[in-house]
């Protein structure tokens, strides 16, 4: 509220780049996930100490024609992601050299937004978030997904902004 949003940015992002929120799917309580994402990303594991001691959960209202929308919770978005990975394929064939870049779907979601000019505004999907301590700590990896998020990757989307929870960490 006082800083303006923290732009995620870069191809190991869940969803691509964008501001992302938890969303009502995969869990029936999506401030609490944001709750415990705060609390556990405040953790600086270089530093030893936390980055921040204060956090708030915010909700907001996200607005996106459905042509600029990329839902990978329904079939169609998925084809799109899969049409993605495919173009990415032919791109390093094309290069012919062995990619060192992990393609994961943020990298696809961004190579289609920035090579191929896709106006893609906002993506939903499900995913396997570390919501715990424990999870963090010993590296729990899933496939099982456990959040239902998105990223807004135009910010003009979101409207609506409110803090419904501030704490300490």
């Amino acid at each position: 509220m006082t800083t303006g949003f923290n732009i995620s940015t870069g191809d190991s992002h869940w969803l691509g780049d964008g501001v992302y929120f938890f969303l009502k799917g995969k869990s029936t309580h999506p401030e609490n996930q944001a709750e415990q994402w705060a609390i556990l990303g405040a953790w600086d594991k270089a530093n030893r100490a936390n980055k921040y001691e204060s956090f708030g959960v915010l909700k907001a209202e996200i607005s996106v024609e459905e042509n600029n929308f990329l839902n990978l919770t329904d079939p169609s978005g998925l084809e799109i992601l899969e049409y993605l990975k495919n173009k990415t394929l032919e791109k390093i064939k094309r290069l012919r050299r062995n990619s060192k870049i992990k393609i994961v779907d943020g990298y696809l979601i961004n190579f289609g937004r920035n090579e191929m000019g896709i106006p893609i505004d906002v993506v939903k999907g499900d995913v396997f978030i570390k919501l715990t301590k424990d999870e963090r700590k010993y590296d729990i990896q899933s496939r099982i997904p456990n959040s239902t998020i998105s990223s807004v990757f135009n910010s003009k989307c979101i409207s609506n902004i409110v803090n419904i929870k501030t704490g300490q960490v």
